[in-house]
């Protein structure tokens, strides 16, 4: 009898053991996790907003055009997926009454998934300023700043895209940005909550004439 008592208590001794030690490399593998992260914790500035009004001509015509959220989100998304490169391709936005940036950022050789929220604003020369409202990276809620800092550090940002993570802010410089068909846009109207988006788009009478030049239409019947 005392011989199982004492293999039972061995037993259950080394149940006990397993379990602790479990539960403290889990505790180590939490605290590399969140000293990587601290590591990571420094500002970041990646281009520089553009406050420049931008003047327009005689020779451009404007275009005003109204979308919703739904279909800005499908543009947007759209556009990523062909500027980004392949490692890059998890990055989405979804458009909610805030617009929310979804992702992927290695941290600790983990692919850990995180969500920014953004509420955008529109400048005077129609540029767009998002700032970060809160994160979410895994099961944790990071400050804003810090996580913008991982994205800016391992992402490859478009030079019309200014990040400043100790302002929590992005600002998208659309007045640095064309088209190949020299296509400018300046936002005019951006009410999520109301589903309501609205931008000009600038168009040269030249990208015009060239495009439709060819077009010929058929010359009309005669009448017998």
């Amino acid at each position: 009898m005392d011989e199982q008592r004492r293999a039972k208590n061995r037993e259950k001794k080394s149940s006990v053991n397993w379990w602790k030690w479990a539960f403290l490399g889990l505790v180590l593998v939490l605290i590399l996790f969140v000293v990587q992260l601290m590591g990571s914790f420094q500002s970041v500035s990646i281009n520089e907003p553009n406050n420049n009004e931008v003047t327009h001509t005689d020779q451009e015509m404007v275009f005003t055009a109204t979308a919703n959220r739904e279909d800005t989100e499908q543009f947007i998304n759209t556009f990523l997926s062909t500027v980004l490169n392949e490692e890059e391709n998890n990055l989405s936005v979804e458009l909610k009454d805030q617009l929310l940036v979804h992702g992927q950022l290695e941290v600790f050789q983990l692919n850990v998934p995180f969500t920014i929220s953004f509420d955008p604003y529109i400048l005077e020369n129609g540029n767009v300023q998002l700032r970060a409202s809160a994160v979410e990276l895994g099961t944790f809620s990071l400050p804003v700043g810090a996580t913008m800092s991982l994205v800016a550090d391992q992402f490859n940002v478009p030079d019309f895209i200014a990040i400043d993570s100790e302002e929590e802010m992005i600002v998208i410089n659309l007045n640095e940005f064309n088209t190949e068909q020299n296509i400018s846009v300046e936002m005019v109207r951006i009410d999520l909550p109301e589903d309501e988006i609205q931008m000009n788009l600038y168009i040269h009478e030249d990208e015009i004439i060239d495009n439709f030049k060819d077009i010929k239409l058929d010359p009309s019947q005669e009448k017998n």
